[in-house]
């Protein structure tokens, strides 16, 4: 950014935490939370600020109090967003809502735990032979000493939940037809394993992490926080 984004009141928290996002995600995996934390605000605050610039008193004075999908929802309301827009923005919200929300995430690791024991199950989602040799060697490769999560599924929110099992399943079938057209004449135990393990920090935070950022750059770019060339 240059002297004027920071000095432009409209400009500077958004970008501010937009800068940051990116910062974080350029150093690695271990900082993917940090970095869709700071998109999420870049997001809420580029809307806050040009929503306020639409809103009349009589209309501030009604709504009082601003949650993060009211915000979004005033915005598509207000002509800010559209649908295009505005759909990325709520995905933006709830991939916020999974991470920010320990709850969220904790109920989501519980029932990952859970359907990893479904075998029969998962296998049962893909349809070629390859593709679900391919899903045993992960399956066996897997260990089985795992971390011991809590049942907090009586205070997560179930649609947030759903949203990011969801998503992640689809990245994985993804990756696993990759993987079978691949190796679809070599489906070699050990070659498998190894292209998958290089894979395999995609298949949750980094993903989630850099689709926040870049969509997060997306909407900034239409509602004219983030200059087009910079988008």
């Amino acid at each position: 950014m240059d002297d004027s984004e920071y000095f432009d009141p409209e400009r500077n928290f958004p970008l501010y935490h937009l800068n940051q996002a990116a910062s974080l995600f350029r150093n690695g995996e271990e900082f993917d939370y940090a970095s869709i934390f700071h998109s999420s605000s870049a997001l809420a605050l580029g809307l806050l600020t040009k929503l306020n610039t639409k809103l009349t008193d009589e209309e501030k004075r009604k709504i009082k109090k601003l949650g993060f999908k009211t915000l979004i929802e005033k915005c598509r309301d207000k002509g800010l967003l559209d649908e295009e827009h505005y759909g990325l923005a709520e995905d933006i919200r709830n991939i916020r809502n999974c991470y920010v929300h320990f709850e969220n995430m904790m109920a989501y690791f519980n029932h990952l735990h859970r359907s990893l024991k479904d075998r029969e199950g998962i296998l049962g989602t893909y349809k070629t032979e390859e593709e679900k040799r391919i899903v045993e060697t992960i399956l066996n490769s897997q260990s089985a000493d795992t971390i011991s999560v809590p049942d907090v599924t009586w205070c997560a929110n179930n649609t947030t939940v759903s949203f990011l099992e969801a998503r992640h399943a689809s990245f994985a079938r993804g990756l696993i037809q990759i993987l079978a057209q691949a190796f679809k004449k070599d489906l070699e135990a050990k070659k498998v394993k190894s292209v998958y393990q290089g894979f395999e920090g995609l298949l949750l935070t980094t993903a989630d992490a850099s689709y926040c950022l870049n969509n997060t750059a997306k909407v900034l770019t239409h509602i004219g926080i983030l200059s087009p060339e910079k988008g």
